[in-house]
């Protein structure tokens, strides 16, 4: 039974992912580097130049849209 007054020892939080060729896999800053290899240094700078929250999913699209531009 919950109530209100209740504590419920489960907690929420979104995580982004991005799926890739059938799976999905988290999205940080190791997996943009690894699989945009080619654009390395446009992602490093962007991270140091933006900051970006990896467990935020509007920061991870503003990434991967700038990523695929």
């Amino acid at each position: 039974d919950i109530t209100p007054d209740k504590k419920i020892p489960y907690s929420y939080k979104k995580i982004p992912y991005v799926y890739k060729r059938g799976s999905f896999q988290k999205a940080t800053k190791k997996f943009f580097l690894k699989n945009f290899g080619d654009k390395k240094g446009f992602i490093e700078n962007y991270l140091q130049n933006n900051d970006v929250d990896f467990n935020n999913v509007d920061d991870v699209r503003k990434l991967f849209k700038a990523v695929i531009k």
